[in-house]
């Protein structure tokens, strides 16, 4: 389902190409469907969407796919993350632990400011990028 509805809003912000509000339309639909197979993706990493572990690579390697990501990848970063959760040793936290955009608490302003780069690609470009 989720497949068809991403073609379908790739068709419309084609056939509406000089509409803005059809692509912004088509771009949060593609979004949020991108990060809902994030979000399967996720739990197949851990073993917990199926019953059985082949069932789990098979399709979890499928949804990362949509994401440009491998399952294998995905996996051994996410679990060392858990492992070694906010510690020199999860890989996440050593990526990200000197940003700051990730230092919190933050003013009312600076998280605003963190929400509009968010909101218009910024965030998503920088953290290709790192």
């Amino acid at each position: 389902g989720d497949i068809c509805l991403i073609a379908v809003a790739v068709i419309i912000s084609e056939i509406y190409f000089f509409s803005p509000l059809a692509y912004l339309a088509s771009v949060v639909l593609i979004g949020s469907r991108l990060h809902a197979f994030g979000a399967l993706m996720h739990d197949c990493a851990h073993n917990r969407a199926f019953r059985t572990r082949k069932m789990n690579t098979i399709v979890g390697e499928l949804l990362a796919w949509t994401l440009l990501v491998t399952l294998h990848g995905y996996r051994t970063n996410h679990l060392l993350h858990h492992r070694y959760l906010n510690t020199l040793q999860d890989p996440d936290w050593v990526r990200k632990a000197t940003l700051d955009e990730f230092n919190y608490p933050k003013s009312k302003r600076d998280f605003f400011i963190e929400l509009l780069k968010q909101s218009i690609g910024i965030g998503f470009i920088r953290t290709i990028l790192i």
